[in-house]
């Protein structure tokens, strides 16, 4: 699908298509709540805006926000990116051990904002930030914090399970350091 293409989606959730990805995500969640049957915005327009054509504009806002969020994905951004301009091909820099710094350089150089991330993936802001800050204190217990770095890894097209492995053995090291530190 070209650039063109997807304008017909921007239409539809009535933004610019320099939006960002959470303004894309708030544009949605707001036409949705406006025109669901429990708008109380559009009460007393209920007998002019029949229920069939609500229906169909709630439709058309799921596919507009289904394809955008493709759209945003990393790897349809990068693609064409390089269709623009295929000489401008940014570098993802190979790491023998995947880190929180790892996945935050990766991340920039992607160009994706961490707000977007969250967004994307479901994980909550604060998490990611953890992740990548390596705070471990502050992140969720094991088994959410395994699958929380599986699904960025997932996110940001790297290999999910080498990714897993690396971050949680760093996570797991840490306990065996604090215990040296503190002798």
């Amino acid at each position: 699908m070209s650039d063109k293409e997807y304008l017909q989606y921007f239409e539809i959730l009535e933004i610019t298509p320099n939006s960002s990805f959470s303004e894309v995500r708030n544009s949605y969640l707001h036409l949705t709540e406006l025109y669901s049957n429990k708008s109380s915005a559009l009460t007393s327009l209920m007998d002019t805006i029949f229920a069939d054509k609500r229906k169909e504009i709630l439709i058309q806002l799921k596919d507009a926000y289904t394809e955008l969020k493709k759209y945003y994905s990393v790897e349809t951004r990068v693609r064409l990116d390089r269709k623009k301009d295929p000489t401008s091909q940014k570098r993802i820099p190979e790491f023998e051990v995947f880190s929180g710094k790892a996945l935050k350089l990766i991340r920039e150089v992607m160009g994706i904002e961490l707000e977007d991330a969250a967004l994307a993936t479901g994980i909550p802001h604060k998490h990611l930030k953890n992740i990548e800050l390596e705070i471990y204190d502050s992140l969720p217990p094991p088994g959410y914090l395994k699958a929380y770095v599986k699904k960025y890894a997932e996110y940001l097209y790297l290999d999910k399970i080498k990714v897993t492995e690396d971050y949680m053995k760093r996570y797991q090291n840490r306990d065996k350091k604090q215990n040296q530190d503190t002798f």
